[in-house]
C-alpha cells in the first residue's frame, strides 16, 4: 500500500505513472479503435475505466510498445 505524505505528491506519482486512451494511443502510435481491441482481447488491462476514458499504467503501455517493435525486427 502506498501512503503520499501529500495531495500533490499523489497528484505526481499519477501523472508519471498512468496514462489515459489519448496517451497510450500516442505512445502506440495506434488508433483508439484498435486499443480497445487491445483491451478487449485482455492484451492490455486498464486500471480504471470511466464512460469516456480508460486509464493505463504507462509502463505496461511501454511494455506493449517494446513487445510490438522486437516483433517487427524479427
Amino acid at each position: 500500500m502506498y501512503i503520499f505524505e501529500s495531495r500533490e505528491k499523489l497528484a505526481d506519482y499519477f501523472r508519471n505513472e498512468v496514462v489515459n486512451t489519448t496517451e497510450a494511443s500516442e505512445i502506440l502510435n495506434c488508433t483508439r479503435q484498435n486499443l480497445y481491441k487491445l483491451v478487449k482481447k485482455e492484451v492490455l488491462n486498464p486500471i480504471k475505466e470511466t464512460p469516456k476514458d480508460r486509464f493505463f499504467w504507462k509502463a505496461d503501455i511501454y511494455a506493449r510498445k517494446e513487445q510490438v517493435e522486437n516483433k517487427k525486427k524479427s
